[in-house]
């Protein structure tokens, strides 16, 4: 969720001295995340923050196919990579990517945050680009280094919130991103999913938040159609099985219906849309509510005509003692690694309990 790449992405961009040009790539990676409602996979943003630490980045992996898992939802940070403009620093999503790679698992990039050079004077990282094109080339670099190690991309995280695209919710400027984007990674790897929308489960508060419907509405009216090879929802919801919202008005279950119904009317029925973070935080609510929600939402979602791929947020807490902050206790594992009863839930998904 938007929310949970803020602590992160704000360290992690400072983090990084002056960029270095890097040697191509040579990352080979036959896996490929499936387009289907079974494929389960993890969403996992904090792992390119730890790849100076090489074990941590084999420690996450190994424990993510020790689930049983064989796809992962990686962050790329534009605003850490390309620092200066035509410069890139890939050695934290090289390290993430090989890693990926050597344990075949098939590889989804988020890529999120504006360089400051890209972006207006004494402004946030989840600030747009001044110029769509600058995200493009970007994204048409990326996925030419990796075209043989990432199979699908993602423009951007819940641009329907604030605090994910400042200053506010812009359906017409992220049109425009998609639209700068997809053709420079079609043009790199024409069998690479572009994923768009990326929206949040809210309703419209101010000028805070967007109704994921109304999103994608104003998004079709500004000409996205043909900007992207499917979209992306976040279900998130902590008071309601996902499976019961049916009778609730803006539930997830609801919003994403209405998401898919808007596809069909603009020609999109082909299309999926990928569930690309879901999971509840046990700060908020019990290990057995935690496991309880994400079994009924894997369950309900595989049941939908239109479903693409889900993945759990996230792996492992950030801090399982914090009583402050929900974004450090999404994980199925605890920080010492203790599986939580959602971790038996994912390993029955993907068989890996027998």
């Amino acid at each position: 969720m938007s929310i949970a790449l803020i602590a992160v992405l704000g360290l992690g961009v400072m983090a990084f001295g002056s960029a270095t040009v890097h040697p191509p790539a040579v990352i080979t990676n036959t896996a490929t995340v499936t387009a289907a409602s079974t494929t389960l996979g993890i969403a996992d943003s904090d792992l390119y923050f730890s790849y100076n630490d090489p074990t941590a980045v084999a420690k996450h992996l190994d424990e993510t196919a020790a689930l049983g898992v064989r796809n992962v939802r990686l962050v790329v940070p534009w605003a850490s990579v390309e620092t200066t403009k035509g410069q890139y620093t890939w050695g934290g999503v090289d390290t993430m990517i090989n890693a990926a790679a050597a344990r075949g698992m098939g590889v989804l990039a988020v890529v999120t945050t504006t360089p400051t050079w890209a972006r207006p004077a004494n402004t946030s990282v989840y600030q747009p680009p001044t110029a769509p094109a600058d995200l493009g080339a970007f994204m048409g670099t990326l996925a030419s280094r990796y075209s043989s190690a990432i199979s699908a991309y993602e423009v951007w995280n819940e641009p329907n919130g604030a605090i994910s695209y400042a200053p506010a919710p812009d359906p017409v400027g992220y049109t425009k991103l998609l639209a700068a984007a997809y053709p420079k990674i079609k043009a790199a790897n024409p069998s690479a999913v572009v994923i768009g929308g990326v929206l949040g489960s809210v309703v419209t508060w101010g000028g805070y938040t967007l109704n994921p419907v109304d999103f994608v509405s104003q998004m079709y009216a500004a000409g996205a159609a043909g900007t992207f090879d499917a979209l992306s929802f976040h279900p998130y919801q902590n008071s309601t099985k996902f499976s019961q919202g049916a009778t609730l008005a803006n539930s997830p279950l609801n919003q994403v219906n209405d998401i898919r119904s808007l596809m069909v009317s603009h020609g999109d029925s082909a299309k999926k849309i990928w569930a690309t973070e879901y999971g509840l935080s046990t700060m908020q609510v019990s290990a057995a509510q935690q496991a309880d929600f994400i079994n009924d939402f894997v369950t309900t979602w595989r049941t939908l005509s239109y479903a693409g791929p889900a993945f759990i947020y996230t792996l492992v807490d950030r801090n399982s003692a914090d009583t402050t902050d929900a974004e450090s206790t999404f994980g199925v594992y605890t920080d010492a690694w203790v599986a939580k009863p959602a971790a038996s839930v994912v390993r029955s998904f993907t068989g890996a309990n027998a």
